[in-house]
């Protein structure tokens, strides 16, 4: 899962991130590696993949249409986004022979 965990760490907010350790990690190194994905932060936004151009609105209620319209659509690219990160994680804490030893 190591270099899943890497290229996803790429997008987040906080610089220090968790990796995966070594296999002989203490319980509190390996809650906090899953805390941490647990509670992940991205700082991706999909503003660049709005369907909809604001520009091309003739009037102001138009362009809140839009807005509105590219605004639900990026909060749910970012809730999928968001979902695969924790599918991810937890797809690792039930494989995760660390967790099964203790």
């Amino acid at each position: 899962f190591d270099p899943v965990f890497k290229r996803n760490a790429q997008c987040q907010l906080i610089s220090n991130h968790h990796l995966w350790e070594k296999p002989k990690d203490s319980i509190d190194k390996v809650n906090d590696f899953y805390n941490f994905w647990y509670d992940f932060k991205s700082w991706r936004e999909y503003s660049y993949l709005d369907e909809e151009e604001r520009d091309k609105a003739e009037c102001k209620d138009e362009r809140r249409y839009i807005d509105k319209l590219n605004k639900q659509e990026r909060n749910r690219r970012k809730k999928e986004e968001m979902t695969r990160i924790r599918q991810l994680v937890d797809n690792c804490y039930a494989c995760d022979p660390r967790i099964k030893a203790f």
